[in-house]
């Protein structure tokens, strides 16, 4: 299982990886605008920015407030469309 980057793509490797009966499975190229946990990295990354945190104590404060926004069905979707 390979990502999509250039050298992944190389014909000698692929002739290698073959001759060795192995066989090549692409991933999809990513886009975070299609992967949820993005998204949801992102909202918890923009509160935590709006908190102001800076210092570890501060930081652990504020994501502790901001988990507890989260609603509960929220997150089961979230998983849900992670697959997780």
């Amino acid at each position: 299982m390979l990502d999509n980057v250039g050298l992944n793509k190389n014909e000698r490797a692929a002739q290698l990886v073959r001759q060795s009966g192995a066989w090549f499975l692409f991933l999809p190229p990513y886009s975070p605008d299609l992967n949820s946990i993005e998204m949801a990295y992102s909202k918890l990354k923009a509160r935590l920015r709006k908190k102001a945190a800076r210092t570890f104590d501060a930081v652990c404060q504020a994501l502790g407030d901001i988990c507890q926004l989260v609603r509960p069905n929220r997150m089961q979707k979230l998983l849900q469309s992670c697959r997780i």
